[in-house]
């Protein structure tokens, strides 16, 4: 079915994000946020959902939701600038620009895929919580104990 006067579109969906102009946030490139994480003069910042943080992210990194930023700000060291990511960098973006007026930070161009585009490793675990692991739902049998009863 073909609508009158427009042009159907094909491939992969590429979401855009209403409001977030990506030329009010500065950039790093993965290379260089490397070198800095190796050095440690930058705090590295994850908007990753829980799940995928724990199985990779960049070493050092935080986990934070972009929903409690401003509270798991405590948690950051203040001395060093804040590196954000997420999976293609479009989260860190929003992120970033929440609160760009408040602390310097950067957001890694192209996310964490960047990263592992750039031949980097990812650290894994649950290391660096800056909130809590309550962003996902878990079915019955991914919850451990008492399965039967969760069912």
């Amino acid at each position: 079915m073909d609508c009158v006067g427009e042009e159907l579109e094909s491939g992969p969906h590429v979401p855009s994000a209403l409001g977030c102009d990506p030329s009010s946030v500065w950039k790093i490139d993965a290379d260089t946020v490397h070198g800095n994480v190796e050095a440690r003069s930058v705090t590295g910042v994850d908007f990753n959902d829980s799940g995928r943080y724990k199985h990779g992210h960049i070493p050092g990194a935080y986990f934070s939701t972009r929903a409690r930023l401003r509270a798991a700000l405590a948690n950051f060291p203040d001395t060093t600038p804040l590196v954000f990511t997420s999976p293609d960098g479009l989260l860190a973006g929003l992120a970033a620009a929440d609160i760009a007026s408040d602390r310097k930070v950067f957001v890694l161009d192209g996310g964490t895929q960047a990263w592992v585009d750039a031949g980097h490793a990812l650290a894994g675990g649950a290391t660096n919580m800056a909130d809590a692991l309550d962003d996902g739902w878990l079915s019955p049998r991914h919850r451990g104990t008492n399965r039967d009863d969760a069912l």
